[in-house]
């Protein structure tokens, strides 16, 4: 086969969403939920339901879901609804998505060096309120913040967007297990979040613009926002969705978080009347070691936690045997 051939090929595979490994988001297609499919009245803390996507509101309240609206060659998105109105009428009031990328993952984007390389987000969104928003990017070691908008044309329908954002060239990014950079989606903002977007890294304060000035009102009505298909890519153009198997992108995640359901537990020798351990392993090596709990209704005595790490936990039985336990086990090492 001719070099010209096995080039065009390549260039067909990527207009496929072939070429794997140019997505620097995990679960960008929403088909991952470890920890369920639904949860009412998030606040004032970030709240994960989707794997790997979190979201806050400071005022009002929002309800957070995995959804089955999406558009063409997608299952699944995530959807924020309103749940409580407000008006945002405090400064610094705000309403956002986000996803933390980890560090040791954006080596290859030189940032810090003069070849520092632009980076093109991508995703498909649907609100039922048009109009511009923002997308806040933060570099976690600077404390550098870059921000853009896009705007939804029409309500209720599926739009694709994309964004550029330039390399960081004064400020490197650690190599290490921490959080690199923030993506956050913007849905509403107080005062000091509204403002000039100006499009450079620059230090990030507490009234830096993460809105235009005349982005909607969101919070303020029954209002929704859907987000699927998100892509972060080196380069300045945004290619077709990289899409990964499920068994994949669940492994991509559980590095991070990871449930083990109905684990079952029984004594080898139920005559012990002092404390006994089980050594459970994780599916997928944890960034850090994690914060290790049980959950659900164990059949027999609720175990206690006694240590979680990168590869394993362990369990102790306290002062009883495993009568024949049955619970969850849930291990979280979130950025």
């Amino acid at each position: 086969m001719s070099r010209a051939r096995d080039l065009a090929n390549l260039g067909g595979s990527a207009d496929a969403g072939g070429l794997t490994g140019r997505n620097l988001i995990i679960n960008g297609a929403m088909q991952v939920a470890q920890r369920g499919t639904s949860v009412t009245g998030v606040g004032n803390t970030n709240t994960f339901l989707v794997d790997r996507f979190r979201a806050k509101t400071t005022s009002g309240l929002i309800d957070l879901s995995q959804s089955t609206t999406a558009p063409a060659g997608f299952t699944s998105s995530f959807k924020i609804a309103v749940g409580t109105t407000n008006a945002f009428g405090t400064a610094s009031d705000e309403a956002y998505v986000e996803t933390l990328v980890e560090a040791q993952n954006l080596q290859h984007l030189q940032y810090g060096l003069s070849t520092a390389q632009k980076i093109t987000l991508s995703f498909w969104v649907r609100s039922s309120v048009a109009g511009t928003y923002g997308i806040w990017f933060y570099q976690d070691d600077a404390s550098k913040d870059y921000e853009v908008s896009y705007t939804i044309n029409s309500a209720d329908t599926w739009e694709k967007k994309s964004v550029t954002v330039d390399g960081n060239t004064a400020d490197a990014i650690d190599n290490n297990n921490e959080s690199g950079m923030r993506v956050r989606w913007y849905l509403d903002g107080g005062s000091d979040r509204r403002g000039t977007i100006s499009s450079i890294w620059a230090t990030s304060n507490s009234t830096s613009p993460r809105l235009p000035t005349g982005a909607p009102a969101w919070m303020n009505g029954s209002n929704d926002w859907y987000i699927t298909g998100v892509q972060l890519e080196v380069g300045e153009t945004a290619t077709p969705f990289e899409h990964r198997s499920y068994g994949d992108e669940l492994a991509k995640c559980q590095r991070y978080y990871e449930v083990e359901n109905n684990i079952y537990i029984v004594s080898a020798d139920t005559t012990v009347s002092s404390a006994e351990y089980y050594t459970g392993f994780f599916a997928v090596t944890k960034c850090r070691n994690p914060d290790v709990s049980v959950t659900g209704t164990w059949s027999g005595s609720t175990p206690t936690v006694e240590a979680g790490r990168l590869n394993s936990y362990r369990l102790t039985s306290g002062t009883n045997f495993f009568s024949n336990n049955t619970g969850n086990v849930v291990a979280d090492a979130e950025l």
